[in-house]
């Protein structure tokens, strides 16, 4: 008797373990919104500043961190998204930014060193328990960085002046004439040198017509040749000269009315705007 029920209760117990692993396995094979399984993510819309940055200067990245699932799909509700950073030269990657909505990531550097960037994607566990699963993207936006040229007229004297960064002391600035305030190549019309701080000087030549100028810089060390962000244009204008005025150009005729003009030379330096202007391709969820 007591052999037959040590039988009974040994085949109860088998059967509830089975019938417990049976629904363990049939849990895991539930969509997200009833279940915790492993969803894929990946990245859409990723836009970034491209082009040469200024040292100095803020490197901007956003866009989607997305999942999608059997039929399901959409922003990522946890984790962080970092952007990270790796100097040329190096095999590390750093944390330099962090966004703690990924599904609507706005992420921003200031640039010092040329180098690499990556986005990453932390992972995470919602309350139902989905987990959303971690992800880098490839290295994008190789960056070439130019030094940091500052402008300040000095309009009577019709002079340009400012500083070059970092440790740019006794070394040549140019000034060159460009066709616009977008022009990247033109025609060197002075040499300066710095300071020992940086700082330099340079007189701006007087033309009758209207003429575009950048400051420029040769490439030195881990820093590429580049312009000034800040360009500099110069005009002509003509005003008549008022009677007894004084001045070679006050030429009275009879009557009191002049033949001659006053030219003056007039300058402006605005900033070259910086628009987002690179992407990465969309990933493929998996």
């Amino acid at each position: 008797m007591k052999k037959t029920m040590r039988t009974i209760a040994s085949a109860l117990a088998t059967a509830l373990v089975v019938g417990m692993m049976s629904f363990a396995l049939t849990t895991t094979t539930a969509s997200p919104a009833q279940a915790a399984v492993t969803v894929p993510t990946g990245w859409v819309n990723v836009k970034y500043t491209g082009g040469v940055r200024t040292h100095g200067s803020v490197f901007r990245v956003v866009g989607n961190w997305v999942w999608a699932y059997e039929d399901q799909g959409g922003g990522v509700p946890v984790g962080s998204v970092y952007l990270q950073f790796r100097p040329s030269g190096s095999a590390a990657w750093k944390n330099v930014a962090v966004d703690r909505t990924p599904n609507n990531f706005d992420l921003r550097q200031r640039v010092n060193l040329p180098g690499v960037h990556r986005l990453y994607y932390t992972g995470g566990r919602d309350a139902k328990g989905t987990y959303y699963a971690r992800r880098a993207t490839g290295a994008f936006a190789s960056m070439p960085v130019k030094r940091k040229i500052t402008v300040k007229l000095k309009k009577r004297a019709f002079k340009v002046s400012g500083k070059v960064s970092p440790n740019y002391k006794r070394k040549p600035v140019f000034l060159v004439k460009v066709k616009g305030p977008k022009a990247t190549k033109g025609r060197k019309v002075a040499k300066v040198r710095t300071n020992r701080h940086g700082r330099y000087t340079v007189k701006l030549p007087k033309r009758s017509r209207t003429t575009y100028y950048r400051l420029w810089t040769p490439r030195k060390g881990d820093y590429v040749r580049g312009f000034s962000d800040k360009w500099i244009k110069t005009w002509r204008t003509y005003r008549r000269p008022v009677a007894g005025a004084g001045g070679s150009a006050d030429v009275l005729q009879s009557g009191g009315a002049t033949t001659s003009s006053l030219a003056e030379w007039r300058v402006e330096s605005p900033v070259a705007g910086r628009r987002l202007s690179g992407s990465v391709a969309p990933t493929t969820l998996r």
